[in-house]
């Protein structure tokens, strides 16, 4: 085999120095991938008031409303010996009596109190400490006396923590309690947090689906000069008050 000329060698040489230079040229001058883009946050739910503007009572009853939520508290109508339902267990009032609690306010002791100081605006025929406050009428008479009321439109001023009483049945009668909550419906009024029979406590966004009767807020303490003195049933509840308790179904 002939060996290559130098001129031939020569112009090899120089072609492999031209492509790696140009390699090396390209590799070096690549530009910088653009970064990757992350996946944005989800956005939070929109807030009704900005959390830093609630009240500590706002942010203590609306805090307790929220978890109630992801309780699964199973819709309950029953009297029962105490006051109290068991754990998980509750009709509509119970929500706000709950919620209410935990932002210091005793709405059991509370509406047991003026329950016996103005008996007549009631229209109780049997006082009973046990069930009393528990029902949506009553704690509308408690709060006409003992809260601010408010107007009930879809722009009034609506804050978390207020109570909203319904007429579900439009017959005048208060028969369903719910807690303005601080997520906005699409329509941009307040949802609201209630126990609805036959559903866990949930939040939705229905606040003008039923007519509303009332509309109030607690905006002052309310204090007791010593408790109220619970009247205690002795032996089995009797049938009329079971029948009446199931009834109203708070």
């Amino acid at each position: 085999m002939d060996r290559p000329s130098p001129t031939f060698k020569a112009l090899a040489a120089a072609c492999i120095a031209t492509c790696a230079i140009a390699s090396y040229g390209t590799h070096c001058a690549r530009p910088t991938p653009p970064p990757v883009a992350l996946p944005a946050p989800a956005p939070s739910p929109a807030e009704y008031v900005p959390r830093s503007q609630l009240t500590p009572f706002e942010s203590a009853v609306l805090a307790d409303a929220e978890s109630q939520t992801a309780q699964r508290i199973v819709y309950r109508a029953e009297y029962y010996p105490g006051g109290d339902p068991p754990a998980r267990v509750g009709v509509c009032t119970d929500v706000a009596i709950h919620a209410f609690r935990a932002g210091g306010v005793d709405l059991k002791r509370l509406v047991n109190a003026d329950i016996r100081d103005r008996r007549s605006s009631y229209s109780i025929r049997c006082v009973d400490h046990n069930i009393d406050y528990r029902r949506c009428r009553n704690l509308a008479v408690f709060l006409r006396h003992n809260a601010t009321r408010l107007p009930t439109t879809k722009n009034a001023d609506w804050r978390p923590g207020d109570i909203v009483i319904f007429d579900t049945l439009d017959n005048g009668f208060p028969n369903h309690v719910a807690l303005v909550s601080n997520s906005v419906a699409p329509d941009g009024t307040p949802k609201i947090i209630h126990h609805i029979e036959g559903h866990y406590v949930v939040e939705t966004p229905f606040i003008h689906v039923y007519p509303i009767l009332y509309h109030f807020r607690w905006t002052h303490a309310y204090t007791l000069p010593t408790p109220p003195r619970h009247v205690e049933l002795a032996g089995s509840v009797p049938t009329a008050v079971l029948a009446a308790t199931r009834r109203e179904k708070s």
